[in-house]
């Protein structure tokens, strides 16, 4: 099994703190932790040990208010390829997924907003933002929910990139959310057999499929104006 857990460290307030607040703050990172069926963990990778405390989002200092830890990464997704030998992960609050060599533990690039991150891997991230569900497809491409916050404008998308290995990053295929599945958080896509995409729109309340072609060919809305 595969988890996440929140580890915090005290480090010093980054430069966009408030005077007021102390100089150092509680930063709250994250843990990636595998673990047997016995509950004893065989595997672990802090973004403590592995990322710069110059690599942070600007926005989540600003409103960092001293009441509680400085929500660093808020990471939402691990996901573990036996193919690829390599651990994906997706770190929402600084735009960012990351692939990690299982075996030596170093990262094999970073896909995100350039930024926020010390060294960039690909020349193009195509825009994702505060993204969810990162994971691999049987065609080993890398498909996820961008939920689009902060973006102008805002919309949310599903998107599978080819990241060639490394070398670079190409966008396959995207499906944009109509305005009204707008969803600033949540939200999964999935690569099914039959190589349709099933979309959960987070906070809206519907669950749709996609072909190739990008026609909805099933769609639940488990929600009617906010009401169950």
């Amino acid at each position: 099994y595969f988890l996440i857990d929140a580890e915090i460290q005290n480090l010093p307030c980054p430069a966009e703190c408030d005077p007021s607040l102390p100089d150092i703050i509680p930063w709250q990172g994250d843990r990636f932790i595998e673990i047997d069926g016995d509950g004893n963990i065989v595997w672990e990778w802090s973004t403590f040990d592995y990322l710069g405390l110059n690599e942070y989002n600007p926005l989540w200092v600003e409103i960092y208010s001293g009441n509680q830890n400085f929500d660093w990464t808020h990471s939402n997704a691990v996901y573990f390829d036996e193919d690829l030998n390599s651990v994906f992960v997706s770190i929402r609050n600084l735009n960012r997924i990351t692939a990690i060599d299982y075996s030596s533990k170093e990262i094999l690039w970073n896909f995100g907003q350039a930024e926020f991150m010390e060294e960039s891997s690909f020349e193009d991230y195509f825009g994702f933002s505060h993204q969810h569900s990162s994971q691999i497809t049987h065609e080993n491409n890398l498909i996820f929910f961008d939920n689009g916050r902060d973006n102008n404008p805002e919309v949310s998308r599903c998107m599978e990139v080819d990241f060639n290995n490394g070398e670079n990053a190409d966008l396959v295929w995207e499906y944009v959310l109509p305005d009204s599945m707008l969803t600033l958080s949540r939200g999964e896509c999935d690569k099914l057999q039959n190589n349709n995409r099933l979309i959960s729109a987070g906070r809206t309340g519907n669950v749709i499929e996609v072909n190739p072609n990008n026609e909805i060919v099933w769609h639940l809305n488990a929600k009617d104006n906010n009401n169950q």
